[in-house]
């Protein structure tokens, strides 16, 4: 199963393309919708937020709301194409205004390495194509993928940790329904003191006209130990999670169970214990973050993400001018100022990839039914029962 995405930032829409789709999955238009909300919404977000209403088409690959094994496409469509098409996309290069193809790279972004590598004059094309509006392509195929893995059990959610320097203690969630029921708000943590220290934070930074990062949990629940494998490096799920976790813009490091903690502990005190747990075997706690030797082995995955402040800020920051290679200050484009809660959103639907991956290849299954008969006579085989 692969994910393909298409798009620029101010072109006609974006796209998620999906091949190797099972058979029988429900493609639910109003789900996807959601969880494109759900990226819009929290505290410190741009003014785009408030325009853009991802509007959902599905193309391709669905008949009477399941999918039929080809190619599945989703098309996003960019409520500001007009407007951009008449000033940027159609004009002469001559009659397009020049504060709409900057020559001045901000830092931090993909301006530079981006227009050099390419060989471009200016660092639109670069904006166009690195720019976080393509995660919404992400996040309409990842509420595909998390429907694919809730008909066998495997449920994702997300939690956020810390904004700038206001860092909180996160319980350790063993249910998806713990997680859903302890966490709530535009920041979606776990109390409102949270929510206050965070908001303060936003609000600085805003005042400052500059940005802030911070820290966030994804989960998934529900996942039956094997998946994955230690047989080869390159497919160790652990390294999957990882890669593909950190190709989420913003992301600069991916920290999987109590990383930070176990680096300090001595072996005794990092290994999480086996237990029996009403038969099933269990552990007694969860440092490792749901994965051994590669491979998931029955705990929940918890993956933390440290998020760097979004670079677009209006506090200018020192550059260059590509073509004069002259010194010059960064422009300024719409931008948000946090964007901490949407990448937890984002993080959901690549863990949801990833997951359903390689549930799909251990398990097989050319429909939905094959694939779910084939989960369940394994975890019967090895006695396991999710806690979902």
């Amino acid at each position: 199963m692969k994910l393909i995405t298409a798009g620029e930032s101010h072109g006609p829409g974006v796209l998620a393309i999906i091949e190797g789709l099972p058979a029988g999955v429900p493609v639910k238009r109003e789900r996807i919708e959601r969880e494109l909300a759900r990226r819009r919404e929290g505290y410190g977000r741009g003014p785009r937020m408030g325009l853009e209403k991802d509007s959902v088409e599905i193309l391709s690959g669905v008949l009477h709301g399941s999918s039929i094994a080809s190619p599945l496409t989703i098309l996003i469509r960019n409520t500001e194409w007009e407007t951009w098409r008449r000033e940027l996309y159609e004009a002469e290069p001559k009659a397009v205004r020049a504060d709409l193809l900057p020559r001045v790279p901000r830092p931090g972004h993909a301006d530079y390495a981006g227009a050099v590598k390419y060989g471009f004059s200016n660092v639109r094309p670069v904006i166009e194509r690195s720019s976080a509006r393509a995660t919404a392509a992400l996040v309409a195929a990842g509420a595909i993928f998390k429907e694919f893995l809730e008909g066998v059990g495997i449920r994702i959610g997300s939690v956020v940790c810390a904004v700038g320097p206001e860092e909180i203690d996160i319980p350790e969630f063993r249910s998806y329904e713990e997680l859903v029921s302890k966490t709530s708000g535009e920041f979606r943590t776990i109390s409102e003191a949270a929510h206050r220290r965070f908001r303060r934070v936003v609000d600085e930074a805003v005042a400052q006209g500059t940005t802030v990062g911070g820290l966030v949990e994804v989960m998934a629940f529900g996942c039956p130990p094997g998946l994955g494998t230690y047989t080869a490096f390159d497919e160790r799920l652990d390294g999957k999670i990882a890669g593909a976790l950190m190709a989420i813009p913003s992301v600069k490091g991916v920290e999987l169970g109590n990383a930070a903690d176990v680096r300090r502990a001595f072996g005794r005190d990092a290994m999480d214990a086996f237990v029996l747990e009403d038969g099933s075997v269990r552990r007694a706690s969860n440092r490792m973050g749901g994965i051994e030797g590669g491979m998931t082995n029955g705990e929940p995955i918890r993956v933390r993400l440290h998020v760097k402040p979004i670079p677009t800020q209006k506090a200018p920051l020192a550059s260059i001018d590509i073509l004069e290679k002259e010194p010059r200050e960064s422009f300024y484009e719409r931008s948000d100022v946090c964007v901490v809660p949407a990448v937890g959103v984002i993080a959901e639907a690549v863990l949801a990839y990833v997951l359903a991956q390689a549930a799909l290849r251990q398990f097989g299954g050319s429909t939905y039914d094959d694939f779910r008969e084939s989960f369940e006579r394994y975890t019967r085989r090895i006695g396991w029962r999710s806690r979902e």
